[in-house]
């Protein structure tokens, strides 16, 4: 099957391609502009030589819908939905602009800065790429090909795990790739696991070996092995070193002791909670720095509702109308007056949806809230110390000034909250 979309191209009718990167192991990838929702997407299809093969493309829309599922967070690059355009199976995902950490890793733009600064930085990341990878295993879904190059970053820093779900499609996709980095199990042999390059059973530990690999890459400015396994060996080898490489800054002993933890070639001796993992980060950062990371870990209250509204309008965009009111009704028994929700809502029962452009909730919590998640925590603290003590008036003022916070007006807690000091 031939593929001819070029940039400038209008496809369906709805996707306008903006720029065509270069092909690897999924295939082609694609900027495109959706004309309803106006925000640009990322579109992947399998290589065309790939098509031919019914079996391909199903299992290739299967793991596609797996990624679907895990739904919205601002540590995951949101896939919307699969669908077929001019008979060719694509997936549609959020469209981040900063490139990938591998990117960032072979351009050196990781390491501007002083070391205090570089260090800071590493740390960061890695402890949004284990937020991103806790809510996937939350959702029952291993990743199977955690490294750098799947780790998209935004222009300011933040990070994003992307392609969940696609390395059993990648099985078939890169059965003729011959380069280092890709093999016919659909995994990257550099950051595999022991059980992994062993074609065994795989559990959530399988992901904990491959980050550790990728963070230990940040910190040595790219890997010298080709086999995963052998990563156990390198960090020991690169303790030898006194946890250094050529122009590379130091990694801080509790990094490397947490790195020699996930590096345990039984998977049953790994740390399995990455949540757990991001806490102690957390807390190396803060023993490093002497404050807090500037980000706080994502409220999952804050994102279901949202990710309900989201997938309806997916849905919408898939003709799925009955299943996108459905999801829109347990958005709003969630938080009734979710704005895109009641918005989309009324678009459906005006049946106006296909010729006026349904609304997608942005993320409220990461780095756009991080500052005031704080804020909204101390104050909701506040709130119940002053209602536990009779002072009615001052729990309501402090609830008063956590309401006004952006993004946090509509919380649940403040909610609850509200129920809990009616008279």
């Amino acid at each position: 099957m031939r593929i001819s979309w070029q940039v400038g191209s209008v496809i369906d009718g709805l996707y306008e391609i903006l720029a065509v990167f270069s092909s690897g192991g999924m295939g082609t990838v694609y900027r495109v502009r959706h004309l309803g929702w106006n925000i640009d997407l990322a579109l992947k299809h399998p290589k065309p030589e790939l098509l031919g093969d019914p079996d391909t493309v199903i299992l290739f829309e299967q793991e596609c819908e797996a990624w679907v599922g895990i739904g919205l967070h601002p540590h995951v690059a949101t896939c919307h939905y699969t669908k077929k355009v001019s008979n060719v199976p694509c997936v549609f995902a959020e469209f981040v602009d900063g490139g990938s950490l591998r990117d960032w890793i072979a351009s050196k733009r990781l390491y501007h800065g002083e070391e205090a600064a570089i260090v800071a930085r590493i740390i960061g990341i890695a402890i949004q790429f284990s937020w991103g990878l806790a809510w996937a295993h939350q959702h029952r879904l291993i990743h199977s090909d955690v490294k750098p190059g799947n780790v998209l970053m935004t222009s300011d820093g933040l990070t994003k795990v992307t392609d969940f779900g696609l390395a059993k499609a990648g099985r078939c996709l890169t059965a003729n790739d011959t380069s280092l980095f890709v093999n016919a199990g659909g995994m990257t042999p550099g950051y595999c696991s022991p059980e992994q390059a062993a074609y065994g059973e795989l559990t959530f530990a399988t992901d904990v070996w491959s980050w550790a690999v990728s963070v230990l890459e940040m910190f040595m400015g790219g890997i010298c092995w080709q086999h995963g396994p052998a990563a156990c060996a390198a960090l020991t080898a690169y303790g030898e070193q006194g946890r250094r490489t050529r122009c590379m800054p130091e990694m801080p002993v509790m990094v490397f002791k947490l790195l020699g933890e996930c590096l345990q070639r039984n998977p049953a001796q790994r740390p399995t909670d990455f949540k757990k993992i991001a806490a102690l980060l957390c807390g190396f950062y803060r023993e490093l720095f002497g404050e807090d990371f500037e980000l706080d870990e994502p409220d999952e209250k804050l994102l279901i509702p949202d990710a309900l509204n989201n997938r309806a309008v997916s849905l919408v965009d898939l003709g799925r109308i009955d299943e996108a009111s459905a999801l829109l009704k347990q958005a709003l028994a969630l938080e009734s007056d979710h704005p895109e929700a009641l918005y989309n809502s009324s678009l459906l029962i005006a049946n106006l949806h296909r010729t006026t452009a349904l609304r997608l909730a942005v993320p409220r919590s990461g780095a756009e809230y991080s500052h005031n998640t704080r804020r909204f925590k101390r104050l909701m603290e506040k709130a119940r110390i002053a209602a536990g003590t009779g002072r009615r008036d001052d729990a309501l003022r402090y609830l008063h000034t956590a309401r006004e916070l952006p993004g946090f007006e509509r919380h649940p807690a403040i909610r609850a909250f509200n129920v809990s000091l009616k008279p």
